[in-house]
């Protein structure tokens, strides 16, 4: 044991921890504080940008909805037109079918034919 004791250069003395004062901790609030609302303020701008490329791309999105509404009213207004054209077509050519079957027609079943006679 004296050979220990004798020996003590090899012995480091004990140092109590620094007491934390007010100002190191403050000092460590405020960085975490000012670190937080950075990534606060950080998080903000990038919802912003995105909220920003979001409402553009909504926009645009509405304003070719529109054009192609308006041409689907455009393209029904075209089909209504003339499908009413048909329609009157198809009565014209039915009443001039009627008109030939009545004047031509009859009159070569009313007229005796040539192998008769």
């Amino acid at each position: 044991m004296t050979s220990q004791i004798a020996d003590n250069s090899a012995i480091v003395p004990y140092v109590p921890p620094k007491a934390k004062t007010r100002d190191t901790e403050g000092d460590q609030l405020d960085r975490a504080g000012h670190a937080i609302l950075g990534l606060v303020s950080r998080a903000a701008d990038i919802t912003e940008t995105d909220v920003r490329v979001a409402r553009e791309a909504t926009e645009k999105l509405a304003d070719q909805l529109q054009a192609a509404n308006n041409r689907i009213n455009e393209l029904t207004a075209n089909l209504r037109y003339y499908q009413e054209r048909v329609d009157r077509a198809e009565k014209w050519l039915f009443q001039i079918s009627s008109e030939i079957e009545q004047r031509f027609l009859a009159r070569t079943k009313a007229a005796p034919s040539v192998e008769t006679l």
